[in-house]
């Protein structure tokens, strides 16, 4: 049964700060003398620079003197004299496009700042511009009366919550009470054993009497059951909660639902069973690599009395000999497959199971090998039939969006751009009526061996389609990726050659679409540079007429 709830407005004006950093829309501060002193990673995100060359500088440096005195100063300054204050203005966006911004100003009076300083939440609604019943709903939002920290949380897509040290939750946000789909009033003042099993509230509770003894922040992918039956994965980052005597008194999360139960429990089943009853060798890992247990058929086929200590990856390396991991093989997935090679170099097909356990995200895996003897048919099969545009002997499209989202995973982690090109040949479909498939065939065979040599080995290109194909390009900026586009136009406009087709110009329309400043979704970016793309062909033919 759940107790009332104890006030931590100190503690959580404490954490003003160290909130943001987690935080993807721009939010920030603002002192009295227009200077930054504390953004958000949404401001980070938006301008390109890391939060410690924003914080400090002055207003009108980050957004230009021509923004600053059209529109933020005058805004700036009605919120430092008492006012609250909403308004929309326009700016170049840092690939040279006009973004529409949204902004709310709230008099902030806090230990970020030394007297009054400016809230400032703000949100591109350059899409929502056009999109006016998605544009109503936010302003309803945003309208509502609240303070800058409940203004903050409540908007946010991850649930945040925080609880007293007793376990006592003190506040929650919407996302929170939706996930835990209980009112407020069912929330506010219960503690965890209230909400979930007594499993899984131990386990909660073990996590938060770790961050108040230590005073450290800590983050873990955490199993709860909660008490309608429904069993969550969480990747939780908690934070202590200090007052004002430098005193830790409560537990800050900040957690997204990142439930893969059924594939896990899948997996689950799958490794068991294989490893119970396969002839193919199999190994049970823990999170460090190391083997807790072979079967019967990997002490065979690898000459092995016992279990070998260590990591596993210690005696099998990947294809090109290098060290693995299983970081490196999974990254957040939950399954991998592909080749390893062993210390004789005699090459395996390998598989990589996760397995969830009751309480963590997958402190178990199972690696599973083929028979040596299967190993070259099996390995044929999954190349030409799983990745491989059997024409062009590019990557198919399965393959490409298996690469475009494990870039995207690198690039955010790494704070990197990635830049993705749609290619479509011009006037194709005459070239096959008129000269047949075979020498259309030939076109994009050509095609292909092109676009591979206007890119650098680390590039991806493939075939996805018909006349299409798709690239992914490492990239510092759009210019560098437009850079790659003019080379490929030339190289084709010089090069291009197929013997049926001595006086036939060739040419390519092609779109481009940047992570992180178009979108953060492999189905996102290809869809916009497809858009890109069409309005590419659009002018060729307006040029042809």
């Amino acid at each position: 049964m759940g107790t009332d709830p104890k006030p931590l407005s100190s503690s959580l004006n404490d954490i003003d700060g160290s909130i943001l950093s987690y935080i993807n829309d721009p939010v920030s501060i603002v002192d009295k003398d227009y200077i930054y002193r504390a953004v958000s990673r949404g401001y980070e995100l938006m301008f390109q620079q890391p939060a410690s060359e924003i914080i400090g500088t002055h207003v009108s440096d980050l957004h230009g003197p021509e923004v600053f005195n059209g529109f933020l100063k005058p805004a700036l300054d009605r919120t430092l004299a008492g006012e609250s204050f909403e308004f929309q203005f326009s700016r170049p966006g840092p690939d040279g496009n006009l973004i529409h911004i949204y902004s709310k100003h709230s008099v902030y009076s806090g230990p970020l700042t030394e007297g009054l300083g400016v809230a400032v939440v703000a949100r591109d609604i350059t899409e929502l511009i056009n999109a006016t019943q998605k544009l109503e709903e936010e302003r309803v939002l945003l309208k509502k009366e609240r303070t800058l920290l409940k203004n903050i949380i409540n908007t946010l897509p991850d649930f945040i919550f925080a609880k007293d040290d007793e376990g006592v939750y003190q506040v929650v946000n919407r996302s929170f009470e939706e996930f835990i789909n209980k009112p407020l009033s069912e929330i506010i003042g219960k503690t965890d054993a209230d909400l979930m099993s007594k499993e899984s509230a131990g386990y909660v509770r073990g996590i938060d009497a770790q961050v108040l003894k230590t005073g450290e922040a800590h983050r873990d992918d955490e199993w709860v059951t909660y008490e309608d039956g429904r069993r969550r994965l969480l990747d939780m980052h908690k934070l202590p909660l200090v007052n004002e005597s430098g005193e830790v008194n409560g537990v800050l999360g900040i957690g997204t639902n990142v439930t893969f139960e059924s594939q896990a429990e899948q997996n689950r089943q799958i490794a068991s069973v294989f490893f119970e009853v396969t002839n193919n060798p199999c190994f049970i890992l823990n999170a460090q690599s190391e083997v807790l247990a072979a079967n019967s058929a990997a002490q065979r086929a690898f000459d092995l009395d016992e279990r070998p200590e260590g990591s596993v990856f210690d005696y099998f390396f990947d294809a090109a000999g290098g060290k693995c991991s299983l970081e490196e093989c999974l990254g957040s997935n939950h399954y991998w497959s592909g080749e390893l090679c062993d210390n004789k170099n005699s090459t395996y097909f390998a598989s990589l199971h996760k397995v969830a356990a009751h309480s963590k995200l997958a402190d178990r895996f199972v690696l599973v090998f083929q028979n040596p003897e299967d190993h070259t048919q099996v390995a044929q099969e999954l190349l030409t039939k799983a990745y491989e545009d059997p024409l062009t002997k590019l990557p198919n499209r399965r393959l490409f969006f298996s690469k475009l989202e494990s870039a995207l995973i690198r690039a955010e982690r790494q704070l990197k751009k990635i830049a993705v090109l749609y290619i479509d040949l011009n006037s194709f479909k005459p070239i096959n009526d008129n000269f047949g498939h075979e020498v259309g065939d030939k076109v994009l065979i050509e095609l292909a061996g092109i676009l591979t040599s206007c890119l650098r080995k680390t590039d991806i290109v493939a075939r996805i389609g018909g006349d299409e194909f798709a690239a992914l390009v490492d990239t510092n900026s759009l210019e560098e990726a437009k850079l790659i586009v003019s080379k490929i136009h030339q190289t084709i406009e010089k090069s291009f050659s197929v013997e049926q087709l001595p006086n036939h110009k060739i040419s390519v329309s092609i779109g481009i679409s940047c992570f992180p400043d178009d979108a953060g979704a492999a189905e996102e970016l290809l869809r916009i540079a497809d858009q890109d793309m069409y309005k590419a062909k659009q002018k060729f033919k307006s040029q042809s007429v």
